[in-house]
């Protein structure tokens, strides 16, 4: 279990970690899939913590009309994303943290123009100091660009952050950039340090530590 003395900062994703946003996606990917006429058994849970671009991607598009499904989906999530709720804790979580003086950053695959979207509309969006979004980087997860990114721009130390992430392809992103990862999931075993159903689960174990 981390030490909570011994981190400064902490990095979290956004989608499914701190909005429960994953229903809205997928129903943007699929009003897309049928604007576009596009013929494929989609299922987003295959898809978790990657960029939009990057879904798009492996179901072989590219070029103009890779960028048409790009703009078109993330039109779609704006719109839906105005009555995202916050996941269970999320708000007492960043008030704790804050509280105790850590500095909170997200690193997203979505958007900035949705994540910024999702966390204000979620009532979050006053304790993030900055972000990363899918726009700062040219491979998004599990590449660990954004993450080594996020420790550049924000001047972070590996050894006294930790990231909390939903998803595999968020969790080995984190990893890959020599960063320490909380799992926050109820359904899927995460390569992470540690795990929990919830962010209410940490946010106990935190207290503890007080």
């Amino acid at each position: 279990m981390f030490d909570l003395a011994s981190f400064g900062s902490v990095l979290f994703d956004v989608d499914d970690t701190l909005v429960a946003s994953s229903k809205l996606h997928e129903n943007a990917f699929l009003e897309t899939i049928i604007e576009f006429k596009i013929e494929v058994n989609f299922s987003y849970s295959e898809f978790s913590g990657m960029t939009t671009k990057k879904v798009f991607e492996a179901m072989g598009f590219s070029n103009s009309k890779l960028e048409a499904l790009v703009f078109r989906k993330q039109e779609i999530a704006s719109d839906l994303l105005t009555c995202v709720e916050a996941m269970p804790g999320a708000l007492e979580i960043l008030k704790f943290l804050k509280s105790e003086n850590k500095a909170i950053y997200t690193v997203s695959s979505g958007s900035k123009r949705n994540v910024q979207k999702s966390l204000v509309a979620a009532g979050l969006w006053d304790y993030i100091i900055d972000s990363v979004s899918s726009e700062d980087v040219r491979n998004g997860k599990p590449d660990p660009e954004c993450y080594l990114l996020a420790l550049s721009r924000f001047n972070i130390d590996p050894k006294r952050v930790f990231a909390i992430e939903d998803s595999i392809a968020g969790c080995n992103s984190a990893i890959s950039a020599g960063i320490q990862v909380i799992g926050v999931s109820k359904s899927s075993t995460l390569p992470s340090t540690d795990q929990f159903p919830e962010l209410t689960h940490l946010l106990f174990e935190l207290r503890k530590q007080r």
